[in-house]
């Protein structure tokens, strides 16, 4: 048997191994991101304050307007516990560019620092708890929606019902999202590796009952960006909230940045390997 010659093996020169790196990165950056819908985990702190709204509103606000709010009896509000929180973020329908070339909406979601918590009672959602992060801290913002709390779990039935049917389990990250410019909430989810957008029913008003890609999604926000008058210039806004990959003009920056740097570690490169040979 014939051994590999460890002998001829060098460590590779400083040169190389930049280039190695920012090619990398630019694979990394130019390549489609495939990764799966990330939702981040729900702040300890939003949880307490959430608990501490509760407990303080059903103790605090008179009969009336605990029913009116969605806890008729006093039966309802000994039973009152919180359920399984979602983040909310917003669909940034003034970032959207050349939407052809977009599949999905990471690029266009926008981070709230609010989290909505439904209220049950025996598994039954009757209310909703908004918990927002103000100023370094963790708040109750708004207690109240019966009707969106309602609409929010048809929803999340909806999905679970289609997961199911398709083999999938209804375990994933799912999203709150609010388009303004639709004037339209959702529920984001993945389903076989596509992102899927299910209309929620506002307060008081209906929704499709159906799910949209996210294609048909950039195409509404794409058509209804055109027809709203232009904003004035607004700094940029961090996108994605969970860390993710470059997107949008940064993106491509990055992208730009990475080539020019590549092209000039290349060049250096074969310069230095050039003047080397001519020893």
């Amino acid at each position: 048997m014939k051994w590999l010659d460890t002998s001829q093996i060098r460590n590779p020169r400083p040169g190389e191994l930049l280039l190695c790196v920012l090619a990398c990165l630019a694979v990394v950056l130019c390549c489609p991101s495939t990764r799966a819908l990330a939702q981040n985990p729900v702040p300890p702190q939003a949880v307490q304050a959430a608990s501490q709204g509760l407990q303080h509103y059903t103790t605090q606000l008179p009969a009336s307007e605990l029913a009116r709010l969605g806890l008729s009896t006093p039966e309802d509000i000994r039973h009152a516990v919180l359920g399984q929180p979602v983040e909310m973020r917003l669909l940034d329908g003034s970032a959207i560019q050349a939407s052809g070339e977009m599949q999905r909406l990471d690029p266009l979601l926008v981070a709230t620092d609010t989290w909505l918590f439904p209220v049950l009672v025996n598994g039954e959602p009757r209310t909703l708890i908004t918990v927002s992060k103000l100023k370094g801290n963790w708040q109750v913002v708004e207690f109240g929606g019966a009707n969106q709390a309602r609409a929010m779990a048809e929803a999340g039935a909806q999905i679970d019902r289609q997961l199911s049917s398709q083999g999938s389990p209804p375990t994933g990250a799912r999203l709150f999202v609010r388009a303004p410019l639709l004037s339209q909430d959702y529920y984001l989810y993945e389903a076989q590796g596509e992102q899927m957008l299910l209309p929620v029913a506002g307060r008081g008003s209906d929704a499709p009952t159906g799910s949209l890609s996210a294609r048909e999604v950039l195409t509404q926000l794409e058509a209804a960006s055109q027809e709203r008058p232009a904003a004035p210039p607004q700094q940029d806004v961090p996108l994605g909230g969970a860390g993710g990959p470059a997107s949008g003009p940064n993106r491509e920056l990055l992208i730009a940045a990475l080539v020019a740097l590549s092209a000039a570690s290349l060049f250096s490169f074969f310069w230095l390997w050039k003047k080397r040979s001519a020893r």
